[in-house]
């Protein structure tokens, strides 16, 4: 559903918030695809995810890089939990490394407010820089810090959940009805690890391309989307997109191997056979979650207590 995937892209942009250096501030031109793989969505159904998000003021969004259509260079946005909190901590973390790559390239220490007076005053030259990426955070950080000092109303809980409601109802108006219409766009297919109702947006997750490249998937692209998104979030999504046999090659590659993820892994699978009379895809690849099930039983037996 789409509302399931709004909650995840905005998990994951919570997730990207959470951490302490200039990786804080997901940019869209990775995120989005990071995101396309780890959900398997379709993109314009992400794009359409994320700017619910924006209208319900779930999120916001800084321009990091201008478009410039004459020498090709695409527009790269950045996105912010509309939360004071999160908001004050990443400005001081932009501020700082704004004043720390500034010295490390120029040799002398300014204050914030310096440096951005000395990029206005030459606004071509830090244009789409490094310096110029870190100032635009590092500016709207702050702009949004007065943002919603101004305008509390609508940034608390209760106006963002009326306001997603709402968006959510407009789009399901829009939509024509048919007794085809989850082919379209929502799969039918429960998450294995999650409550029945919820699903993935269809069309990439089951599509041979996206499969292919799902079951051709690296170590260390396995590796880094766990550090990136959480084991937790990982095996979510592998196990909705009944990703058996891809999970059990991971573990067989020697990636999982601390006893508290397979004691997860473990339980998550015991919740996907619990939902078996409710999902009536999984009865198709029930040998292949049985085969994941022994290996994890068999990995949790040699594994480090």
């Amino acid at each position: 559903m789409l509302k399931k995937l709004c909650e995840d892209i905005y998990g994951l942009i919570s997730i990207s918030n959470s951490k302490d250096n200039i990786d804080a501030v997901p940019n869209s031109d990775l995120f989005l695809r990071e995101i396309t793989s780890v959900l398997g969505a379709d993109i314009n159904i992400i794009r359409r995810a994320i700017n619910i998000l924006k209208e319900a003021h779930k999120i916001l969004t800084i321009e990091v890089v201008q478009e410039d259509k004459q020498n090709n260079i695409k527009r790269i946005e950045g996105y912010v939990e509309a939360d004071f909190k999160t908001i004050q901590r990443l400005k001081n973390i932009y501020q700082k490394s704004l004043m720390d790559e500034y010295e490390l390239q120029y040799h002398k220490r300014l204050m914030t407010h310096q440096i951005i007076k000395e990029i206005y005053s030459r606004i071509g030259s830090f244009k789409n820089t490094p310096i110029g990426q870190l100032a635009n955070k590092a500016i709207m950080l702050e702009e949004f810090g007065h943002l919603l000092e101004k305008n509390y109303s609508e940034y608390t809980d209760s106006w963002k959940s009326k306001k997603i409601n709402e968006l959510f109802e407009k789009t399901e108006n829009m939509e024509t009805p048919s007794a085809d219409k989850s082919n379209d766009s929502i799969a039918t297919v429960p998450p294995a690890a999650a409550a029945p109702e919820e699903a993935l947006p269809k069309r990439a997750v089951d599509s041979g391309e996206f499969n292919e490249l799902s079951q051709q998937i690296s170590p260390q692209a396995v590796q880094k989307l766990m550090n990136i998104y959480g084991v937790n979030f990982f095996f979510r999504v592998q196990l909705r997109k009944y990703n058996f046999i891809q999970l059990k090659e991971i573990l067989d590659s020697g990636i999982l191997r601390k006893r508290e993820d397979l004691k997860l892994l473990k339980d998550m699978i015991k919740k996907v056979k619990e939902n078996y009379s409710v999902d009536t895809k999984l009865s198709e690849h029930w040998e292949d979650l049985n085969s994941l099930d022994h290996a994890v039983s068999h990995y949790l037996l040699f594994s480090k207590r």
